[in-house]
Formats: C-alpha cells, structure tokens, sequence
C-alpha cells in the first residue's frame, strides 16, 4: 500500500465519484495559528497582573529592607520579555519564522524567572508558562509532514511521491482502493491506464 510517512496525516472523505482528501498539515496549521494568536493575546494581558505583583513584590521588599532580592525586578523584566513575545506572536502568527522569535522571547522570559527566585513566589509560576509558551511556539516545526493527493481526475503519484514506487506499487494501491470500495471499476481503469502510460 502506501509508505508510512506518506499516509501520515490524510483521510479520505467519500463525495459522490471523487475522493476528497484532507491533509492534517493545513488543519494542524490553522489549529497553530489560533494557539499563536490566543497565546500573545494571554501573554499581552498577563503582563499587567505580573508587572503589578513584581511591583508589589519590590514595595514590599523595600519596606521590609530585604534589598537583596531582586525576585520583583526580575517579574517586571519576565513581563516585558512575554509582553515582546505576545506581541510578535500575534504578529507572526501565520510565519513559522515569527514564532522563533517569540520562542526566544518565551524562553528568555522564562530563564530570568527561574534565576531570580525569591520572596516573589508567583515568579515561578510565570516562568513555567513562559517555558510553556516557548515550547509550543517551537512545536510546527516538527510538525512538517510530507503528505499525498488521490483523486479520480488525478493520477496516482505526485511530485512528492515520484520516484518512491514502481508500476507494480502503483497497480497494487489502486486494486487495493477498489478492492476497498474507495474507487469504483471505470475510476481503477482511468487511473490504470494513466500509471501504464506514464512509464
């Protein structure tokens, strides 16, 4: 049948006489782009509620004369690393490029947070959803799969699968769509004839 990776992420969707194929890439690419926009838009108001308890957090610590922790500035600095993140996020959001810098973003954010720990105990918090956040801004990047069309008016390979099967692979994938009920008798002798003829 056909090669592993290139079944990954396709279902087939019966309409009428045509195959109709879905390929997870374009849905996981869409489902990405709206984490990116609703990630920037929490980063983009998180930042008022950890500025206001960084600032707090430094009052507090001022009037206690603990001027050794610097757990406050460092919230204050957390903040403005996930504002610039949201920010590119929500800009970039359809660029896989954008989302590396927001990810650099995040996890400078997130490093800050962990090296400055102190009387600031929410800090910790903060700089785990910054980790979060770089994280999944990093994820499409391993979500690149490489995947194929089968249609009637179609021929049975494309650019992508060229190359990687033979006639006899061709002709025991498309007797296997018939014989599955996929495709019907005349929709198996066009796309026979089209693999014969094209070799």
């Amino acid at each position: 049948m056909f090669n592993q990776q290139e079944i990954l992420g396709i279902i087939f969707i019966f309409n009428c006489d045509m195959i109709l194929v879905i390929d997870f890439n374009n849905i996981t690419e869409v489902i990405m782009k709206t984490t990116k926009l609703v990630i920037g838009i929490f980063s983009m108001v998180f930042f008022f509620f950890i500025v206001l308890q960084s600032c707090a957090t430094g009052v507090a610590n001022a009037f206690s004369g603990n001027s050794d922790d610097l757990s406050g500035i460092a919230g204050i600095f957390l903040a403005l690393f996930m504002l610039v993140a949201g920010i590119i996020g929500v800009a970039t959001r359809k660029e896989n490029k954008g989302g590396y810098f927001a990810a650099a973003f995040y996890m400078l954010a997130a490093i800050i947070g962990f090296s400055s720990l102190g009387t600031f105990a929410d800090l910790v918090i903060w700089s785990s959803l910054s980790l979060i956040f770089a994280i999944i801004f990093i994820i499409p990047v391993f979500l690149k799969k490489k995947s194929i069309l089968v249609s009637p008016e179609a021929p049975l390979t494309d650019k992508a699968s060229q190359g990687t099967f033979s006639v006899a692979q061709k002709l025991t994938d498309l007797k296997k769509l018939l014989d599955d009920g996929i495709i019907n008798e005349e929709e198996f002798a066009k796309q026979k004839a089209k693999v014969l003829d094209s070799e």
